[in-house]
């Protein structure tokens, strides 16, 4: 188990930003669960939206805003990420589902991970994480957060959150290699 689990920097969540004119029964074709509502002080349609859990707001008339994991988008988890070529086309789909131009597109959020094998348990090293200049910290048992205005550092038991996940039923309990679930935690 020890040592094995080293990743590459993965993407997980994004947000953008895109310019584009939905008609209605576009909408409706590429979003789930469209929900409306209208600002007060503009009068202004805002409608909500799922797709593949991602959540969406659009703008019909004139863009939309897409936010959430890639990996949960592409293969219903984040356990582990895509890799580099799988992320590039799981940003085209993204991209033609929701008919934009990638260059018009504007990432407003982008979350880059990677897994760091241990040899003690999670919440032992993340005790260990001390203060870091210019940083505000926000430790827990199993976790430990980073935050400096714009960026934001996590440390945290991935195996341990997926667990958790697979109990109550969010996701398949095939999604967790064999052998993780004896890992540290």
């Amino acid at each position: 188990m020890r040592g094995h689990f080293l990743t590459p920097a993965v993407l997980d969540t994004i947000k953008f930003f895109a310019p584009v004119i939905l008609s209605e029964s576009e909408i409706d074709s590429i979003f789930s669960n469209v929900s409306e509502t209208i600002r007060r002080d503009t009068g202004e349609i805002i409608m909500k939206g799922n797709l593949r859990g991602l959540r969406a707001n659009i703008y019909p008339s004139s863009h939309v805003i897409v936010e959430g994991s890639i990996p949960k988008f592409t293969q219903d988890h984040n356990l582990f990420g895509l890799g580099y070529a799988r992320d590039v086309a799981t940003m085209q789909e993204l991209c033609e589902l929701v008919r934009v131009k990638p260059d018009d597109a504007q990432a407003w959020r982008v979350d880059v991970g990677t897994s760091l094998p241990l040899s003690e348990p999670v919440r032992n090293a993340v005790a260990l994480w001390g203060a870091r200049p210019r940083f505000v910290r926000n430790g827990h048992t199993h976790s430990v957060t980073y935050i400096q205005r714009q960026h934001e550092y996590k440390g945290y038991d991935k195996v341990r959150e997926i667990i958790r996940q697979i109990e109550r039923g969010k996701i398949s309990s095939n999604a967790l290699p064999a052998g993780w679930r004896d890992g540290n935690y």
